[in-house]
């Protein structure tokens, strides 16, 4: 975690790391500002033990709470840890949200309701394993089950709605119910290590990044892929699915991309066979819908279905 703002403007986290290198990223302290004053809201985060490291902070959308991630061990092993904080005075609240031992509390995300908490802990010396907990932010008790993610987690994001709970993590991304925390579909599948997941606005669509500098669109609802993936030609630093139907994706070319997604209302069917006629193909096709009978047939149909799109 580098720092960001809270959802009101008037506070600022911040992270120090020891080093950018490896697993070095884990050990550091949060500290949180008061924007106006330039003022310190509360002591640096520190975790007791031999050794400690606080890795993420959580702003809650009413601007009331303050979650705080990490870790703190010895010689015996790890112990994940995380602090709940008022925004208001910076104190700390008499509130243990218990994770375990042998792994950080790498990600801490707010639902849109503030009600809820979702956290992910894996052990940053062997990341083959991440566990997702779900919490009740005013009773502090976990919601549902620990939920297994293989692979160390790169992102996470919870829909508008409070519904579900998307997780990255190698080359998948798992959806899971807010509540249960059991998976609500399939995993979505890449061919690259994801690096970042968002949901638009209303929920119906995700939209991931990954390290082949790819960006794609899935339906929520079905986990198919929409159309072909938008390739970039730099590392993706982020993606997100606006309100009026848009992506927009910033990219380590110094370039941000805005691309209309109007056309994304079509039939998820239609949109990636006129894709693959647009690029000249006829067989060859994803494993997200069926193939296409061929250029020849397909194309006239289109031109008449989407003449203006077509012309």
């Amino acid at each position: 975690m580098g720092g960001g703002l809270s959802p009101n403007g008037k506070l600022l986290s911040t992270y120090t790391a020891q080093s950018d290198r490896g697993y070095d990223r884990f050990f550091g302290d949060a500290v949180v500002w008061r924007v106006a004053s330039g003022e310190k809201l509360m002591r640096p985060v520190r975790f007791g033990g031999l050794m400690s490291g606080a890795v993420c902070v959580a702003w809650s959308p009413d601007n009331r709470s303050i979650a705080v991630g990490g870790w703190s061990g010895g010689l015996s092993g790890l112990d994940a840890r995380l602090a709940l904080y008022d925004a208001a005075t910076g104190e700390k609240r008499d509130m243990t949200l218990e994770h375990g031992g042998n792994a950080a509390v790498s990600h801490a995300l707010y639902d849109p309701t503030s009600k809820y908490l979702a956290t992910l802990t894996t052990n940053p010396l062997s990341s083959t394993r991440s566990e997702l907990r779900l919490w009740d932010t005013t009773t502090g008790t976990q919601i549902g089950e620990t939920a297994p993610i293989a692979g160390a987690a790169t992102d996470i994001t919870i829909d508008n709605a409070s519904r579900r709970v998307a997780v990255a993590s190698a080359q998948r991304v798992h959806l899971l119910d807010l509540v249960t925390a059991r998976p609500a579909s399939p995993p979505l599948l890449h061919p690259g290590v994801v690096t970042g997941v968002a949901f638009d606005p209303d929920g119906d669509l995700i939209v991931t990044r990954s390290r082949d500098n790819a960006v794609r669109v899935w339906e929520v609802a079905t986990g198919r892929s929409v159309g072909h993936p938008f390739q970039h030609t730099a590392r993706l630093l982020d993606a997100r699915l606006t309100e009026g139907g848009r992506l927009i994706t910033a990219c380590a070319d110094n370039l941000v991309r805005v691309w209309d997604l109007s056309p994304l209302g079509w039939p998820s069917d239609d949109l990636d066979r006129l894709a693959h006629v647009a690029a000249g193909e006829s067989g060859v096709r994803s494993d997200a819908s069926p193939p296409p009978a061929s250029i020849v047939e397909d194309w006239p149909r289109h031109n008449e279905r989407y003449p203006a799109e077509l012309a």
